[in-house]
């Protein structure tokens, strides 16, 4: 696996990258505790990293296969086996006679154990479930930089100049990658109005952006 100032150039090889890492807070000399800590702050946060640069459709793969690994150390950490949670939906072939229906099914439960600590889950927090997000926020953050790197993409005055950005590949990408956050359902009713909004913001960030200064031509040798 590449690194670059210690991060995975990789998707699939920071995934690779992880496997000791989940094998050793499952080790059994381990306290639950201290493993389940290690695993929701020092596990889950591993593509972190990758979720904020890399393309979703690049990441996308990789991430649903981090998340059923960090799903599946969190069984073992919890020793809830595959048997043990079949049986809490009373399925036909674990049903007792006269038991009551399950309060919560197997995805439910482990649905559950993704949410926040604050919400009453676990924090296993899956990279697929926020990928999106995470792109669309460092693109957004990105954009004066870049801007200001290729003065070619800022928009120049009057409509003529707004439609030179929608016509970017940059802004086409922004606009596609919000309209998967709003289609998603995962985001509550300010979280949609405020993205609905983004792309005015985007138009005006886009025209408020200075070009890079110039920097004068070195003249002979540097000194050594």
């Amino acid at each position: 696996m590449w690194l670059q100032q210690g991060s995975p150039l990789s998707p699939v090889g920071a995934v690779d990258a992880s496997e000791d890492f989940f094998e050793a807070i499952e080790h059994p000399e381990l306290g639950t505790q201290a493993a389940a800590l290690l695993l929701r702050y020092c596990a889950i946060p591993r593509l972190g990293y990758l979720a904020r640069t890399t393309h979703p459709a690049l990441l996308g793969g990789a991430a649903a296969r981090f998340d059923e690994r960090a799903q599946l150390s969190f069984q073992r950490i919890a020793q809830l086996s595959d048997e043990e949670l079949s049986a809490i939906e009373h399925t036909d072939e674990f049903k007792e006679d006269g038991a009551p229906p399950a309060a919560v099914t197997r995805q439910q439960l482990l649905l559950r154990a993704s949410f926040p600590v604050r919400l009453g889950g676990f924090g296993l927090r899956p990279v697929s479930r926020v990928m999106v997000a995470a792109y669309y926020s460092a693109l957004v953050a990105a954009l004066p930089e870049l801007l200001r790197k290729c003065p070619d993409m800022r928009a120049k005055d009057g409509p003529a100049g707004l439609a030179h950005v929608s016509a970017t590949e940059v802004y086409a990408e922004l606009v596609r990658l919000r309209n998967e956050l709003l289609d998603s359902g995962a985001l509550n009713r300010r979280e949609r109005r405020q993205l609905a909004r983004d792309i005015e913001f985007l138009l005006r960030r886009w025209q408020s952006c200075p070009p890079v200064p110039q920097l004068p031509q070195l003249r002979g040798h540097c000194p050594h």
